[in-house]
C-alpha cells in the first residue's frame, strides 16, 4: 500500500530504535510497517513480515483472544491496555515456531496526511524478554532450591540485625532449641544465650560487621533451650 514511516510521523527513528516497532491497520490487523530490530526480535524479513497479520505473532492457543480485542476495539475505539501505558507481559512466535516472551505497549496512530483518521492504525513497540525471563526463572529456582535446602537442614539457620534482633529461624529450631520460628522472630539472640557467653559472641558480631562482604567467623556458646537447659 506504500506505507512509509514518515507518513506516520516515525521517520528516522523507526529504523534506528533497539526495540521492535510494528504498524498494523486496526481493522484487519495487516502489518504494514516492520523495523529491522522486529526482524531480529521475530526472523522474519520485511517483505515476509508485510505479508503478515500480527495475529501470525501470537501462539495458536492466544489468537482467538486476540480477534476478540481487535473486535471489541474497533467497536468502541477503547481497549484496556491500548487506553494506557501499562506494558503487557506475553508469550509471542518466532518464525521458526520457538515461543518466545515479548514485552508489548500499543497505540493508535493515523497517518500525518489523514489527521481525522484516529485509530486507523496500531503502533505496537516491542521488547524481546526471553533472556531476562530466563534469568528470572533460574533464580527463582535457585531460590526455592536454597529455600529447601534450608528448611530441610539439620543445622538451624538464623538471620538477625546488627543490634541482634531475629528476621529469620529455620523450622529446624524447635528439633535444636524447642522454639517454633515463629516465637523467635523479633526476639533478640541476647535473649537465647548464657550471660557468661553474650560478651565473646557479641565481640565476634561486631568483628564480622566490621568486615565488609562475607567473613566466616566461628564462636561457641551456651543457648537457653526451651526447656531451660543449655
Amino acid at each position: 500500500m506504500g506505507m512509509r514511516p514518515q507518513d506516520m510521523g516515525i521517520g528516522r527513528l523507526f529504523e534506528s530504535v533497539r526495540d521492535a516497532v510494528i504498524v498494523a491497520e486496526a481493522d484487519t490487523g495487516q502489518i504494514v510497517l516492520w523495523n529491522p530490530a522486529a526482524t531480529e526480535v521475530f526472523g522474519y524479513p520485511p517483505t515476509e513480515a508485510l505479508e503478515l497479520r500480527v495475529e501470525s505473532l501470537a501462539p495458536h492457543r492466544l489468537r482467538a483472544r486476540h480477534r476478540a480485542g481487535m473486535s471489541r476495539y474497533l467497536k468502541t475505539g477503547h481497549g484496556p491496555f491500548i487506553d494506557s501505558n501499562l506494558k503487557l507481559d506475553l508469550p509471542a512466535l518466532h518464525k521458526t515456531g520457538e515461543e518466545i516472551r515479548i514485552e508489548l505497549s500499543l497505540s493508535p496512530i493515523s497517518p500525518d496526511y489523514e489527521p481525522k483518521s484516529e485509530g486507523r492504525f496500531v503502533l505496537a513497540i516491542i521488547r524481546d524478554v526471553t533472556e531476562r525471563q530466563r534469568a528470572e526463572e533460574a533464580l527463582r529456582e535457585n531460590e526455592e532450591r536454597f529455600r529447601a535446602l534450608i528448611w530441610n537442614a539439620l543445622d538451624l539457620v538464623m538471620v538477625t540485625e546488627a543490634d541482634g534482633t531475629i528476621s529469620y529461624v529455620s523450622p529446624s529450631s524447635e528439633r535444636v532449641l524447642g522454639y517454633r520460628p515463629e516465637e523467635m522472630i523479633g526476639t533478640n539472640t541476647a535473649d537465647y544465650v548464657h550471660h557468661d557467653d553474650l560478651e565473646k559472641a557479641f565481640d565476634e558480631l561486631a568483628k564480622a560487621l566490621s568486615q565488609p562482604g562475607i567473613h566466616p567467623t566461628m564462636v561457641e556458646t551456651r543457648v537457653r533451650h526451651k526447656d531451660g537447659s543449655w
